[in-house]
């Protein structure tokens, strides 16, 4: 018993509400459930989001709308509205009465159950790692102790208006189009060093050449039904199978 006692004088608060929840899951069965009280350690920002109109847009059916949505594909929400609403049906005394609140509180945002606006007129928009409330019955002032229960909760991903994007594609390069080329040049008179002059006008002449490759097809003529081309043999002792071209010249 001593230690027993001493075991409880130890405990958390945590480890007793689990405790105590079991002795009660045992005593009246597991579908028993007792709502501990807690504190809101954040009630000041919870009621300044509450009393923000600019939460709700000026629209104070906006989480009722919500409700009725959601509750289609969510079971959970539809277990929660639809025996309210019977109820408020019949007289009861009971019903709907929601309210919302949003935590971190941003002054002037707008609900993550509403459509953002596409500027920052619109409103600060949603803020990362943002909570979204839907409060069933919620007294006017958190402050105090409190108790309820968890009915529904899902995570989203809410865009954000601008985004920092690329595009990348992928596209075949001419195939006449050399990747590389080499010019070997020789000096034009054998044992004569290089001068910059002689190297100037191989240079000119090689552009004069490159520029002649690109003639417009209509402008070959005849020589049109040859090419493409790579090599034609031409031997003037007649050694071999050989194409002279000089015919073919207007």
């Amino acid at each position: 018993m001593a230690a027993a006692a001493a075991a409880a004088a130890d405990e958390t608060d945590g480890t007793r509400r689990d405790r105590l929840q079991q002795r009660l899951g045992m005593v009246f069965g597991q579908g028993f459930v007792a709502l501990p009280r807690f504190t809101a350690a954040n009630a000041a920002d919870l009621a300044a989001s509450r009393a923000d109109a600019s939460l709700h847009a000026d629209d104070p059916l906006a989480a009722y709308t919500w409700l009725q949505l959601m509750e289609r594909v969510r079971p959970p929400l539809a277990r929660l509205g639809r025996p309210m609403q019977e109820a408020e049906a019949l007289g009861s005394g009971e019903g709907l009465n929601l309210s919302i609140a949003q935590i971190p509180h941003v002054p002037g945002q707008r609900w993550a159950g509403l459509p953002q606006g596409d500027t920052a007129a619109d409103g600060p928009g949603v803020p990362d790692g943002c909570a979204s409330l839907v409060l069933q019955g919620a007294p006017a002032d958190l402050a105090g102790q409190l108790c309820g229960l968890l009915v529904d909760e899902w995570t989203e991903v809410v865009p954000s208006r601008n985004e920092t994007t690329g595009i990348a594609f992928q596209y075949d390069p001419p195939d006449a189009c050399a990747p590389q080329a080499i010019l070997l040049a020789v000096p034009p008179v054998i044992g004569e060093p290089w001068q910059v002059g002689t190297l100037n006008r191989v240079l000119l002449e090689t552009l004069d050449l490159a520029r002649l490759r690109g003639v417009d097809p209509a402008a070959l003529g005849d020589v049109a039904h040859y090419l493409p081309a790579i090599y034609l043999a031409f031997n003037v002792n007649a050694d071999a199978v050989s194409t002279d071209p000089n015919p073919l010249a207007p």
